[in-house]
């Protein structure tokens, strides 16, 4: 746990030198390549082939601009396109390089993140907001959503959020999500996870969120993961969570969680996977738990007792539940067994006493 919170820390120390030095005006940077801006669509692509050619430079946005539906806009390796204005996509982005929304970026058409070796190429930072009404593809990159509010240093960049009305599919690369950052899926999104999320800050789901076999979702201890619409954890799928959990709607587990923060649930929680608390869990919903739930010594278990079929595995934590199941929910397995075996013979007996009738 110490080692991942080190790990954080240096890789945020990076993230806020690099981005001072991306954000100082250009009088004060020192031009290691060619630097260009770009007021209109023409101007991006021209400038953005200028800086390939002359093996990687900055092309910096001075006004808000509309890129065409039949565009295909390329950020080259080796490149940054920094977004300081607004811009809104109709067409394809695919970046190879850098880009820093330090302004509001709106995608109607496809974006997608190539792989890349962070934090140079196959890199998005996300410090203005980026709204999703299309598609938008991380195919290996990294993805950064910063909020940085440090009042010994005073720098304040402000709070990266990404708003998503369409698709956002994380396939082999990783989504970092900082304190005071935002990930608001709407009702209609959808959010699609092969690999990492890593969030600190604030997820909001009110579509489908669907965390994909080998995928992992960590929720740092000042992270939040809010549930009013439907999240599904595919077997082989992970959520980690070190912070607040609330679900309002509906979660499918046939992964595994794990918790050693707080998870509460107050709507419905179906479990066929397992579940891991070492810290404080609260049903106030239903819980139908057909897997295996692991309590251990720091762990509290409280609200209403889970329905299904499943075990409570207690290791010294403390399991406060209150009984309202109905009748049918508190009968036995071997019950419902017996009555669907009593019930196939019965059906079996009288279609062979119809047979011998009919004789």
């Amino acid at each position: 746990m110490n080692k991942s919170k080190s790990i954080r820390k240096i890789l945020l120390l990076v993230l806020i030198i690099f981005l001072i030095l991306m954000l100082l005006p250009s009088s004060m940077q020192t031009v290691y390549a060619a630097d260009y801006t770009a007021s209109d669509e023409g101007e991006l692509i021209a400038n953005l082939a200028l800086a390939a050619a002359s093996g990687g430079g900055n092309v910096t946005t001075s006004a808000n601009f509309s890129i065409s539906s039949s565009s295909i806009i390329t950020i080259p390796a080796d490149c940054t396109l920094l977004i300081h204005h607004t811009i809104t996509n109709n067409g394809t982005i695919a970046n190879n390089g850098t880009i820093i929304v330090n302004g509001t970026i709106t995608n109607n058409g496809a974006f997608t993140n190539n792989v890349g070796t962070f934090p140079d190429n196959g890199v998005i930072f996300i410090v203005g907001t980026m709204t999703n009404n299309g598609t938008f593809t991380n195919g290996g990159g990294t993805i950064v959503i910063i909020c940085v509010d440090e009042d010994e240093n005073d720098v304040i960049f402000g709070n990266g959020t990404i708003n998503n009305n369409g698709k956002i599919i994380n396939h082999s690369g990783t989504i970092f999500k900082y304190e005071g950052s935002t990930i608001i899926n709407n009702s209609g999104g959808t959010i699609d996870n092969y690999d990492e999320i890593l969030s600190g800050g604030a997820i909001t789901n009110n579509g489908m969120m669907i965390n994909h076999n080998g995928g992992v979702i960590e929720n740092y201890n000042d992270g939040t993961i809010t549930n009013s619409g439907t999240i599904i954890n595919h077997n082989g799928g992970a959520i980690n969570n070190e912070g607040a959990m609330t679900n309002n709607d509906t979660i499918t587990n046939d992964g595994e969680i794990v918790s050693n923060g707080t998870i509460t649930n107050n709507g419905r929680l179906n479990s066929d996977g397992e579940i891991y608390n070492d810290g404080m869990f609260i049903n106030n919903g239903k819980f139908v738990g057909n897997g295996l739930t692991y309590n251990y010594n720091n762990g509290t278990l409280t609200g209403y007792i889970p329905t299904g079929h499943g075990h409570i595995h207690d290791f010294g934590g403390t399991v406060t539940l209150i009984d309202n199941r109905t009748f049918f929910e508190r009968l036995p397995i071997i019950v419902y067994i017996v009555l669907i075996v009593g019930l196939v013979l019965a059906v079996l007996a009288a279609f062979i006493l119809y047979r011998k009738r009919k004789k």
